[in-house]
């Protein structure tokens, strides 16, 4: 019979970025072999690639008044004033008529079996939540720290 691990969420997540490299100071290149080799010279700009080409499905906000959309909703809202000319007192309205849809991705390259780098080294100590109620004095004794 085999045996099961059974894990939270939280330390499956963890599990699962010990084999995600880690993004190094100088920059790297995305580790999808079918990106290309640009240099990303910050983290946050290779997630936003990474959310952009390595996510199968996005959500994006829709115009209330023309086909327009775009994954960003303050990309809508600028949309609004500047070509549908909606007055800065009338934009909450117009605001409350976009719409949110889940569509897939038409960028999409699937990164196969590699998972994005994480920020940090420090990024791999997994998260531990205890199950059940605890007050500060067992949860210190549950994680074996001191004051």
């Amino acid at each position: 019979m085999a045996d099961v691990l059974d894990l939270h969420p939280n330390q499956e997540e963890a599990i699962g970025g010990d084999r995600a490299i880690v993004f190094p100071p100088q920059g790297m290149a995305c580790p999808v072999p079918s990106c290309g080799d640009h240099i990303f010279n910050s983290y946050p700009g290779l997630m936003k690639h990474w959310k952009k080409r390595h996510t199968a499905s996005i959500r994006v906000h829709k115009c209330p008044r023309c086909p327009k959309e775009d994954p960003r909703r303050t990309h809508i809202t600028q949309h609004l004033l500047r070509h549908h000319h909606v007055p800065m007192n009338n934009l909450r309205e117009a605001q409350l008529g976009v719409t949110t849809e889940v569509k897939s991705n038409k960028q999409f390259i699937s990164p196969g079996d590699i998972l994005p780098p994480r920020k940090s080294q420090d990024a791999a100590v997994p998260i531990l939540e205890p199950v059940g109620a605890m007050d500060l004095d067992q949860a210190m004794d549950f994680y074996g720290l001191d004051l």
